[in-house]
């Protein structure tokens, strides 16, 4: 049954199955650039790890990391590209350090800051028979947290692109199958 006026039941908006959308607040922004993130021996090149404030009674972490595009030297922001949109749409200035780690200064003008975020559903863990969620890479923000029909036009758009990402086979662990649809409004 969907639910309105209570806010303090959810803060997110689903606009495809087995996804969800929330604003959420950063807490905390640490430098995890040079570190194996995914476990698998090759370290990321440039990656900042989030601790988000969700609203609930415990904060996640979210990762947005990549790698540049090298030929010797560094070219391009190649992969770590969405490090570089996190910053911008913040309205971030600045330059990465010379080893493409993030400057401790830029990390902080993070805290505190408003999202919003796009999770998905990646499938069950087979020791407990929950759900398992991934954080899409891409985040958006919008003017005025408090407009709800910016948020959700920012959501819907945020979606579209995901939407596309998967189709271009750019999110790889997305299981729209594994659970049903969790649609709540704010």
């Amino acid at each position: 049954m969907l639910s309105f006026g209570d806010k303090s039941e959810s803060n997110s908006i689903s606009a495809l199955d087995g996804t969800f959308i929330n604003v959420v607040r950063i807490v905390q922004a640490r430098d995890v650039s040079k570190q194996d993130i995914y476990k698998n021996g090759s370290p990321v090149d440039c990656g900042v790890e989030l601790t988000v404030d969700i609203g609930r009674d415990f904060q996640p972490k979210m990762t947005i990391c990549g790698n540049f595009k090298t030929e010797g030297t560094r070219l391009s922001w190649g992969s770590a590209f969405v490090v570089k949109d996190l910053l911008t749409q913040l309205g971030i200035k600045g330059e990465l350090n010379d080893d493409g780690t993030i400057p401790a200064e830029i990390l902080e003008q993070l805290n505190g800051r408003q999202i919003i975020r796009l999770s998905y559903l990646r499938g069950y863990d087979a020791g407990t028979d929950k759900k398992r969620y991934s954080d899409y890479k891409h985040i958006t923000v919008v003017d005025d947290f408090d407009n709800p029909v910016a948020v959700k036009a920012a959501g819907t758009k945020l979606t579209n692109r995901f939407i596309k990402d998967v189709a271009a086979g750019w999110v790889k662990n997305f299981s729209p199958d594994a659970g049903k649809s969790e649609t709540s409004f704010p």
